[in-house]
């Protein structure tokens, strides 16, 4: 399919490049798991360095521990921060899926935002 894009004469986005399965949001997607920020991480340094400034930033400002991402070894679930996840990442301290990319965007599910920001 990205090969037909660009026999017409589209510009193949970045993500769709990258085996992403969409370019909504940048790779970047509140709904994403380990894995696909594992992935921006990789291939878009800048925008994970970015996620996890604006991540402290809010935190700082609202004297919070919020996180979107979820550490799910050892059976049990915990927030974790991007810089955690990153320092993890560094230090191959976790164990991904094997599965490239995803988010929540892509299961079919609703997701309230009360849900998400749940400890």
């Amino acid at each position: 399919m990205k090969r037909d894009l660009g026999d017409l004469g589209y510009t193949v986005q970045a993500l769709y490049e990258k085996d992403y399965p969409h370019n909504n949001c940048g790779g970047a997607c509140i709904l994403a798991g380990l894995a696909q920020w594992a992935g921006v991480k990789k291939d878009f340094p800048e925008r994970f360095e970015y996620h996890k400034q604006r991540e402290k930033q809010f935190n700082k400002k609202r004297n919070n521990n919020f996180t979107v991402l979820r550490d799910q070894s050892n059976n049990q679930v915990r927030p974790i921060t991007l810089s955690q996840f990153e320092q993890k990442l560094l230090k191959n301290d976790i164990n991904l899926r094997d599965f490239r990319t995803g988010c929540g965007c892509m299961l079919g599910e609703q997701l309230e935002l009360n849900d998400l920001l749940k400890p």
